[in-house]
């Protein structure tokens, strides 16, 4: 049975994991950062998408982009934060809508199929 405690590899396996999808969502942001921290590779980007090809056995381009990808935590926290204000604002300059406090199950029902369904829940 595996031992359910955090280790070293379970740290890194989740890291990598949240590195390869900042590679895909973000990939200008993690190639710029790729390339501060190792500009002698020569890894770079065409206009469109990366160069870099990423094989499931291709260890070390991973650990590139994991090394990369700690580098830009405090940019994607920043992206994450503005998104987040966005959608904070959005919801505050909105009326809240009237709902009342207590609503029937039928009440639901009839809601999220329609008017014209009321009569069958009778």
């Amino acid at each position: 049975m595996a031992d359910a405690r955090p280790s070293a590899l379970s740290f890194y396996r989740a890291s990598l994991a949240q590195a390869l999808v900042a590679h895909k969502k973000y990939s200008a942001l993690i190639q710029l950062h790729m390339d501060m921290n190792y500009p002698t590779r020569h890894m770079s980007y065409s206009e469109g998408g990366p160069l870099v090809n990423l094989r499931r056995s291709d260890r070390a381009m991973k650990s590139l982009i994991l090394t990369s990808w700690l580098t830009a935590v405090p940019a994607l926290e920043a992206i994450h934060t503005t998104r987040e204000t966005n959608l904070v604002e959005e919801y505050v300059s909105k009326p809240e809508p009237d709902v009342p406090l207590r609503i029937s199950e039928k009440e639901i029902i009839a809601e999220a199929l329609g008017d014209k369904l009321i009569p069958m829940l009778e």
